[in-house]
């Protein structure tokens, strides 16, 4: 199997509020861990909740000096 593409959203279960990853009900360890060994690009939409999506998923940008 591949996958290509990996679009990640997180919500309450109730609109698609596209709240920061970890703070809605897609259990994310868990979903992660099926995909292990696919290499897609990620892509997030996450709106104003990027940088605390980022630090969900301990990814965070260097800031420029």
């Amino acid at each position: 199997p591949y996958l290509d593409l990996a679009h990640l959203s997180d919500c309450r279960g109730v609109y698609d509020d596209h709240v920061a990853l970890g703070a809605g009900i897609i259990e994310w360890p868990h979903l992660f861990a099926r995909l292990e060994g696919l290499t897609p690009l990620y892509t997030l939409e996450t709106g104003r909740h990027t940088r605390k999506s980022l630090a969900y998923l301990n990814i965070m940008p260097k800031r420029e000096q």
